[in-house]
């Protein structure tokens, strides 16, 4: 248990010492000084890159101090014969190659041998224990210049760039240290998930800048250096970094010296140049949220919906009784089982109108009628054959309205189902609705309906009285027919 307590503890202790790594964004200004250094005191730029080898590590620690940011360099692609690692490149079989031509002093490698990826780790483990904060892993490019697809048997492919990449970019994060990724623009769209940001040289003298499009727009910083002046690169620059988040220096001459001039698109090219790198959005700016607040406006404008349906409302509300809260006035209906007295109505029937309708509150069944309410008769009303109401009525003053409507005059009121009160559990309550024409046979058969609905005890006489009767004629019939039958027989 003592031994288990020991290793967690040194597990912690570990883990708590492990810095986070490096996240660049594009508000950063840079400069890089591979030869004479820095002097500090006199540099303004927020990240600075520096020589990995000739950097030790309490300058770096001294930058730290200072508020900077800082880049170790060295070369991936090629081995300079004044390093002190070059005779351990050597010895791997068939790793160090040709001359550089643009620099004699270098030779180019194969990366694609086995044995050369144990010292690349140990380059980038030597800027992780200096404290470096990223590193610049140079001329991993070589399948696009001439010296190695012109001289070699077997030259590098694109395809051998993307695979050497890739696996850099990931053993650098497995380390716990940032990484750019250098030129190769025409990968950068592949592989530029596996670097923190980008170092390129010359691309607006090539017009090849808008390849990084992609990749600034993800947030992460392109370090760019133009070699031989403003001057002489003005209008390249001015072209090709319009609108691109790109951070450029610009140096007098191919020396990698402190002295360089920090692009400012507007002082440089005019007032109408739009720089992308002045208020950029980068990966840790809360500003990338915007377009999801622009989102939330949309959603309000849906809310204008309201007003025009409380506009058809009000519209709606003009045809009909309001008490002063606003709610419709219901028609007036008189207690379950009493007859509703209507208005007197014009019908075929009542040609004077002079004689109100009565309408009982449980009728008989019959078929909608054309009427004032329901003037083509299309639509079923509250009538004897439609008791409960259940489709609405057509009104021609509103079409729209779902529940039936009873037409006095100009004015047009609501009628709510009333439950009989005889009959709780029956949920098909009678609806009254006035203009409906009804014959004198119909009212004669409503009426009986509604007296012997209201003298139960009569009603099971009479039933009783008229059964016993049918029982007697029955058996009469018994007895005739058994007398034809013995008639037959004599």
């Amino acid at each position: 248990m003592k031994y288990l307590l020991s290793v967690a503890t040194l597990a912690l202790l570990i883990t708590s010492h492990v810095e986070a790594r490096w996240v660049p964004n594009q508000h950063e200004t840079w400069n890089i000084a591979l030869g004479s250094g820095f002097d500090i005191s006199r540099e303004s730029a927020d990240v600075l890159e520096v020589d990995l080898e000739n950097t030790s590590s309490s300058k770096i620690q001294d930058f730290h101090k200072r508020g900077k940011k800082v880049i170790c360099y060295f070369s991936g692609g090629t081995v300079e014969d004044y390093r002190s690692y070059f005779n351990q490149y050597t010895k791997v079989d068939g790793l160090v190659r040709n001359k550089y031509s643009a620099w004699p002093r270098e030779r180019w490698l194969d990366y694609r041998v086995s044995g050369y990826k144990s010292l690349i780790k140990q380059r980038i483990s030597e800027a992780v224990s200096k404290h470096c904060d990223g590193i610049d892993v140079d001329n991993v490019d070589g399948y696009q210049v001439g010296d190695v697809k012109n001289n070699w048997s077997d030259p590098l492919t694109k395809q051998d760039a993307i695979k050497f990449t890739s696996w850099l970019g990931q053993t650098a994060h497995d380390m716990g240290i940032a990484i750019g990724l250098k030129n190769c623009l025409d990968i950068v769209d592949t592989v530029g998930k596996y670097y923190d940001f980008a170092v390129n040289e010359g691309c607006a003298r090539r017009n090849e800048c808008h390849w990084y499009k992609n990749f600034l727009s993800t947030g992460k910083p392109v370090l760019g250096i133009t070699y031989h002046g403003l001057s002489s690169n003005r209008d390249a620059l001015c072209k090709n970094l319009n609108g691109l988040p790109i951070s450029m220096i610009i140096k007098d001459g191919e020396e990698l010296v402190q002295k360089s001039i920090i692009f400012d698109g507007k002082k440089h090219c005019g007032s109408s140049f739009q720089s992308g790198k002045v208020g950029s959005p980068s990966r840790n700016d809360e500003p990338k949220k915007t377009t999801t607040v622009k989102k939330t406006t949309t959603i309000k404008k849906t809310t204008t919906v309201a007003p025009v349906a409380a506009k058809k409302i009000t519209t709606i509300n003009r045809s009909t009784k309001v008490t002063p809260t606003g709610i419709p006035k219901p028609f007036e209906v008189k207690p379950a089982n009493t007859p509703v007295v209507s208005k007197p109505v014009v019908t075929s029937s009542n040609p004077t109108g002079s004689k109100p309708v009565v309408v009982p509150i449980n009728p008989v069944e019959s078929k909608p009628t054309a009427n004032p309410i329901n003037p083509t008769g299309s639509n079923p009303v509250v009538t004897p054959g439609n008791p409960t109401g259940s489709k609405p009525a057509v009104n021609p003053s509103n079409p729209a309205e779902s529940k039936p409507v009873i037409k006095e005059g100009n004015n047009t009121s609501i009628v709510s189902p009333t439950l009989d009160k005889a009959n709780p559990d029956d949920d098909n309550s009678s609806t009254v609705t006035t203009g409906v024409a009804i014959t004198g046979s119909v009212l004669g058969a409503a009426a009986v309906f509604a007296f012997l609905k209201k003298n139960p005890k009569k009603f099971e006489g009479i039933k009783r009285g008229l059964s016993r009767s049918a029982t007697s004629i029955k058996r009469g019939a018994s007895t005739i027919s058994r007398r034809v039958t013995t008639k037959g027989r004599n």
